[in-house]
């Protein structure tokens, strides 16, 4: 009883009121219930007996009764190996991801508005924050949101709130409070931390150390939130308290997704449908109707499959899939069909079932690496990185000079005879250079940490890995379009690792971020050269170490372009514009940009089928500052932070 209660709720007892009959509920509830020994824990055999010294005071059951109490045993006595542990948790759908909106995002926005009071008024720091959300450069997988959080007319879902858990730093860097940002990044480890789906004793350790950083920054006695009246001291609602026990429930059960609701809830919204959709008078029969109807076509489809896999002894592929899954038909998707490779992608990850470790490969068209037959390639390697290029009708072929001016990349003939030079090849200005819209890229999404080597932290501390399995390296892939197009110029990352570091070594020592301007095959006249698989970047300059408070990289674009290999990009990454800390400054470079944008798209500047322009281009030519967004995904949390 004494543990449902927050502090303020039970001291409150310990006051008499005006009649007196409250007075001292909290003492004596301390008196009874207090466990024998300081550092004891209650058992069932002690809450029998003070349950029994309770019901003999007749004037305290009373008392007791009327504040909600009830001296009968609780349902979970009739279940010895369970608990209210068990019954409450762990659950991360309703704890650390609703947690976020419910407390987090009020407690960060509480200490904002209060930090900016003498200055600006609530509504002027909405519109600043829902400015930056609606200039927030587009990522494949990652929500937009246009008009920003504040205006959303509905109800956010938990989808919402874990969208913008990925971005939320980035925005918030100087408008809020340095103080909540912190406690906000602690909250933000907690949360990917939590979500491992294999778990070592050190990451445990920072799991445990997150959470206890958490709630130190938190309820500090002259921390923001304490001194500004947001929280007390002693603030621990019941949910948030559980994350003390995420340990512990790893230690006893194991990783905490398997046991999240977001992996059941999805069931009910079935039945849910159907109970709407009955108008909620004698809904039972429609219901069961409904899920019957819905049983039966699923064990019709799985009848099918077993008779075609029944034919010749083997499984046969249902709608082209070769693991006979019916609902793997290809869709197309948002973001040029990331989500859905063509079938040289699903070649090539049953190859990578088959075999060892490799160096990166280019596939082009369906079947071929570099001139030679997957199955011929792959007999001795599997490749980590692999960069599909489109069929030869989704190339432009131009020369240097041409794709120089049309495209407006001044000093790519010069980049590229200084990209040969360097590899002592010959550079034909007259060759053509095919030029596609996007290629495809598929890479692990495991480290190398994971495997027994080691990375290092901005603090030169070993960063906890999340273990992979040999077999299961093959499965943690991510595929992602590069794209060079005006809808957006992918920024990635290109490895460095003969770069001289200066000052401290952190994990962008030996990394490089770009922008890519143009994406080509270079292919010579000559019959005995080989082509050549090359890009265009534009460099970003990493400024200093990680910002102490949200973990955040800041680069900066510089006028440097240079060709590189295309076998150099190691992956796309996210950037979030600095934004400073001027309120109401990005509002007004809304407006600006949406002008130019809404004089870009007017009808009678487009050819007919020519896609409009997006904000995100005009964004990024805007800023010169940018923060790298290491809380894009799981992979670029364990890669860089």
């Amino acid at each position: 009883m004494r543990d449902s209660l927050t502090d303020q709720e039970f001291r409150g007892w310990n006051s008499e009121d005006d009649s007196g009959e409250m007075g001292g509920i909290g003492d004596d509830l301390e008196t009874i219930w207090r466990p024998p020994m300081k550092d004891t824990s209650r058992t069932n055999a002690d809450a029998w007996h003070y349950r029994r010294l309770a019901s003999l005071d007749p004037g305290l059951k009373t008392r007791l009764r009327r504040l909600g109490f009830h001296p009968e045993p609780p349902f979970s006595v009739n279940h010895p190996f369970g608990e209210i542990l068990d019954a409450v948790g762990p659950d991360l759908l309703h704890q650390i991801s609703k947690c976020f909106h419910d407390y987090m995002l009020d407690w960060i926005w509480k200490a904002t508005v209060s930090h900016w009071q003498d200055k600006f008024n609530e509504n002027q720091l909405k519109q600043e924050l829902d400015s930056r959300f609606a200039l927030m450069p587009s990522f494949a997988g990652l929500k937009s949101f246009p008009e920003g959080i504040f205006t959303q007319s509905h109800h956010g879902t938990v989808h919402e709130l874990k969208e913008q858990m990925r971005v939320i730093l980035g925005a918030l860097a100087g408008l809020c409070p340095v103080e909540a940002l912190s406690a906000a990044r602690e909250y933000l480890h907690i949360h990917r931390l939590a979500h491992y789906n294999c778990h070592t004793d050190e990451s445990l350790q920072w799991l445990d150390s997150a959470i206890e950083t958490f709630f130190k920054q938190l309820r500090a006695p002259g921390g923001i939130f304490v001194r500004k009246n947001i929280v007390t001291p002693d603030y621990e609602p019941p949910r948030l308290h559980y994350l003390f026990h995420y340990v512990r429930a790893v230690i006893m059960k194991g990783a905490l997704p398997s046991f999240s609701t977001d992996r059941t809830e999805i069931w009910h919204k079935g039945p849910k449908s159907l109970y709407s959709d009955s108008g909620k008078h004698h809904w039972m029969p429609f219901v069961l109707k409904g899920m019957t109807v819905a049983e039966a076509f699923h064990n019709k489809i799985s009848y099918f499959q077993t008779q075609r896999s029944g034919e010749d002894g083997e499984n046969t592929a249902v709608n082209g899939d070769p693991n006979g899954d019916p609902d793997s038909s290809d869709e197309s998707s948002e973001d040029d069909d990331i989500n859905n490779p063509p079938a040289d992608v699903n070649s090539l990850e049953n190859i990578w079932r088959q075999n060892g470790d490799a160096t990166s490969n280019t596939v082009d068209d369906v079947g071929d690496i570099n001139g030679q037959t997957i199955m011929e390639t792959t007999q001795s390697m599997i490749p980590k990185h692999t960069y599909i290029w489109p069929k030869p009708r989704g190339y432009r072929r131009k020369r240097a000079l041409e794709a120089e001016t049309e495209y407006k990349l001044l000093g790519l003939n010069t980049s590229l005879e200084r990209f040969f030079s360097q590899s002592n090849d010959f550079y034909d200005p007259n060759a053509l250079l095919w030029i596609p819209y996007s290629i495809q890229m598929t890479y692990p999404t495991w480290l190398e940490t994971e495997v027994g080597m080691e990375t290092v932290n901005n603090n030169g501390q070993r960063f906890p890995e999340e273990h992979v399995f040999e077999e299961e390296r093959h499965l943690k892939v991510e595929r992602r379009r590069i794209n060079t197009n005006k809808v957006r110029h992918e920024i990635v990352f290109v490895k460095a690792p003969d770069r001289v570091p200066r000052g401290t070594i952190h994990a962008m020592s030996f990394r490089r971020v770009a922008q890519v301007l143009l994406l080509f095959k270079y292919r010579p006249s000559g019959a005995l050269l080989e082509e050549s698989t090359l890009a265009y970047v534009n460099w970003f300059e990493t400024k200093r170490t990680a910002d102490k408070h949200t973990g955040l990289y800041l680069v900066s674009r510089t006028t440097r372009c240079a060709v590189i290999d295309i076998a150099d990009i190691e992956r796309p990454v996210h950037l979030i514009p600095k934004y400073g800390s001027a309120v109401g400054e990005t509002y007004r470079v809304k407006q600006q940009l949406d002008a130019v944008l809404n004089g870009l798209n007017k009808h009678d500047n487009l050819a007919d089928g020519e896609p409009k322009y997006r904000m995100t281009e005009q964004v990024m030519r805007h800023y010169k500052e940018f923060w790298l967004n290491t809380w894009i995904d799981h992979h670029l949390y364990k890669t860089v932070f």
